[in-house]
């Protein structure tokens, strides 16, 4: 019986093979029919061929196939001509059905098929173009924000009202005397004859700010560039970095902080560590730091307005963790730290590891414990990626959502549900999560 099963198994997979040759075949003889047609004036035989060109297409090619695209736009050129938007319209329609299916709604084959359907639209019906519009354009900054931060950020910035404010009080409170440098984003405030660590400090904002600016645009949350440049203070060395904290009364963070209160991303220099690996590190850390900086300055975020769940505030936060400097990295990239990868493997290991549910419900008090501070950290930073990558616009509805939030809104009920709102039922997430995860390389146990 297992000997039959398996011939008519094979059996068919060689009908199929066979079958799918033919249709390949075919599919290049119509395509060379509709172009000897299109040669010929032949407009009758060029439109026959081009709509089995396009049949035979949607069999043999791959969704995303640039060909494929390619014998949709001749077939439906031929349609436009005729005066049938419609028939158009339902062709491109059919691939971007198939695309979705193949490889979700935020694909970046969708971006040709969009702005294909988008110029129908819009020509032959404008009321129901628009939403069109804003998917593409969506679409088109969330895969290309490099070439649009570059095309929107030229010129030079002016530096904040604020910097010879900034340098006097420096002086008042510390006695130290001040100098500035002017990068592109930053204007630096530094303290001593250490010109060479604002350079440096300098370098390693602008590669914070590239991979920053990027993922706002792509994740469609702030596209506007800064009307400023942003204020940062760098320190000759941490004495000098804790003794204005303390006087100041700013929070106190080892490695140096940005306040929103005071606009400040505040650091200190160690003059003693000039090496790669020292310059790799301390951006990896800059970049958390500045992340919150331009989010404020660009109207994201706002810890003094809202509180949002650690999860999510440490887990974007550390999402921007890199392997490769040279490259851009945040949630958007597939640039993160490898170290990231084998912590969460330890968590699943160790029993540590939560479902969706029991993350997003942790309260104020919960997240305080030493005991979560790792699941929290990493989760975060793979949940952070997931929801980028696969639930972006209700990403952006959560987090629109969390500064309406009341006072309560700590308390484990209040966070859930406002997850559930956003997100639905984080059950319903798990499948997707976990195929994401394994794509990660990180397995979960069942």
């Amino acid at each position: 019986m297992k000997a039959i099963l398996f011939f008519l198994y094979a059996l068919s997979f060689t009908l199929l093979t066979v079958a799918h040759a033919d249709e390949e075949k075919d599919f290049a003889q119509a395509y060379s029919q509709y172009t000897q047609a299109l040669e010929k004036g032949d407009a009758k035989a060029a439109l026959q061929y081009a709509k089995k060109t396009y049949d035979l297409g949607m069999l043999v090619l791959e969704p995303d196939s640039e060909s494929l695209l390619a014998v949709t736009d001749n077939y439906a050129a031929l349609l436009l001509k005729k005066g049938d938007s419609k028939g158009a319209l339902k062709l491109y329609k059919a691939v971007l059905a198939d695309n979705e299916r193949a490889y979700g709604r935020y694909a970046k084959s969708l971006v040709p098929i969009l702005e294909s359907i988008y110029k129908i639209e819009a020509k032959y019906s404008p009321k129901s173009a628009e939403d069109v519009k804003v998917r593409y354009l969506k679409l088109l900054y969330r895969h290309n924000p490099g070439e649009i931060a570059r095309s929107m950020d030229e010129g030079v910035l002016p530096p904040a009202d604020n910097v010879s404010d900034v340098a006097a009080d420096i002086t008042a409170t510390t006695g130290l005397s001040v100098k500035t440098y002017e990068g592109d984003h930053w204007s630096i405030l530094f303290t001593g004859n250490n010109d060479e660590g604002a350079k440096i400090f300098d370098q390693q904002l602008e590669i914070s700010y590239r991979s920053i600016r990027e993922f706002l645009i792509s994740a469609n949350l702030a596209v506007k560039p800064l009307d400023t440049k942003l204020v940062a203070i760098l320190f000759q060395d941490e004495a000098e970095y804790m003794d204005y904290l303390k006087k100041k009364d700013y929070l106190i963070r080892g490695k140096g902080s940005y306040s929103e209160r005071a606009g400040l991303l505040i650091m200190h220099d160690n003059l003693s560590k000039r090496s790669d690996w020292n310059f790799f590190k301390q951006t990896n850390f800059i970049t958390k730091e500045a992340l919150q900086q331009v989010a404020v300055a660009a109207n994201v975020f706002s810890t003094t307005k809202t509180y949002y769940p650690l999860w999510l505030y440490d887990g974007l936060a550390y999402s921007f963790e890199f392997n490769d400097i040279k490259q851009p990295f945040g949630p958007h990239t597939q640039n993160i730290s490898s170290t990231n990868w084998s912590r969460a493997q330890d968590l699943i290991d160790n029993g540590g590891w939560l479902s969706i549910q029991d993350l997003v419900r942790l309260d104020n008090l919960e997240e305080k414990e030493k005991s979560n501070k790792e699941v929290l950290y990493i989760m975060g930073t793979y949940l952070v990626r997931f929801l980028y990558e696969q639930r972006g616009d209700e990403l952006i509805d959560y987090l629109l959502l969390l500064p309406k939030q009341n006072k309560n809104a700590q308390k484990s009920m209040y966070r859930e549900k406002a997850f559930r709102k956003a997100f639905g039922d984080p059950e319903d997430l798990d499948k997707d999560w976990r195929r994401f995860l394994k794509n990660e390389g990180i397995e979960l146990k069942l």
